[in-house]
């Protein structure tokens, strides 16, 4: 693991440190990475600045919802958060890895400066004919932020796996679509898309969702945000993932429907994967 604990100043001033705790360093951060009161963002390295921005916007959002406490410069945050990204971890010292996450934790907060765990590991296995998604009835207890508790939707990823699935589509109590366990998720049809409300449905406002928006509407594709159902969304023709590690991913199969994926919805789907990767977004 590659990792390092930062602190950040007003200014957006950062320095490492090392925390003194009755347990290993290492160990602290694997149980934050997996299951703590926090708030995080993860993303592909390198980033644009205007990326990093995004993600650190809505990090200090997220972090004000929780009253964590992130005031800070941003703009020169990312700077600072790019030049220690760029050399190897004062801590450990390895290399950065391609997938970065920023962590932010209540328990590790000051009177004067927040503190963060910045992280990295290896990109994660993508299935490369498209993924096969199980639906399950779950819900965060956050919705709308990217909130640390993760162990028991990590779990049910790891249940439906050992049935031959690749992750776990998440159903709320009202049967409504909201997302899987680490993308926002979309429907095709007629060259339109289609993707849950964040509010409405209890869903993660993705940044790469929100640049995937942005993206179709300079392309005059129709996008439809509303409640969807497990139904409606197996009744459109294609359906996809997106997030900031993979950008965006195919899905083929949910649950034993097959999605059809027509000539006009692959057409939509590669015009939106070859923006993201002109935007390094």
């Amino acid at each position: 693991m590659v990792y390092q604990w930062i602190r950040i100043s007003s200014e957006g001033c950062i320095s490492p440190f090392k925390p003194i705790e009755s347990v290993s360093r290492e160990s602290q951060a694997g149980l934050i990475l997996e299951d703590s009161h926090s708030v995080f963002t993860t993303f592909r390295w390198p980033l644009t600045p205007v990326g990093l921005l995004a993600h650190l916007h809505r990090l200090q959002q997220n972090a004000r919802t929780l009253e964590f406490g992130l005031e800070t410069d941003l703009n020169r945050l990312v700077i600072n958060l790019t030049a220690l990204m760029t050399q190897a971890s004062p801590l450990t010292k390895k290399n950065w890895g391609p997938v970065i996450r920023l962590t932010v934790m209540d328990s590790l907060k000051t009177e004067t400066q927040a503190q963060m765990l910045v992280s990295s590991r290896p990109l994660p296995d993508i299935p490369v004919l498209g993924s096969r998604l199980k639906t399950v009835v779950f819900e965060k207890l956050f919705p709308t932020v990217k909130y640390g508790r993760l162990a028991k939707a990590f779990s049910l990823r790891d249940e439906v796996q050992t049935q031959g699935f690749d992750d776990a589509l998440w159903q709320n109590t009202q049967g409504l679509v909201t997302e899987s366990t680490t993308a926002n998720v979309w429907g095709v049809s007629q060259g339109t898309l289609y993707t849950p409300d964040p509010e409405a449905n209890g869903c993660l406002p993705g940044i790469t969702r929100e640049q995937i928006i942005k993206q179709a509407k300079g392309l005059n594709i129709p996008v439809v945000i509303a409640s969807v159902s497990l139904e409606q969304l197996k009744a459109l023709d294609a359906c996809f993932l997106s997030n900031a590690v993979m950008g965006v991913q195919k899905v083929t199969v949910l649950d034993s429907h097959l999605f059809a994926w027509s000539s006009s919805s692959r057409q939509v789907y590669q015009c939106l994967q070859e923006k993201l990767c002109q935007e390094g977004i």
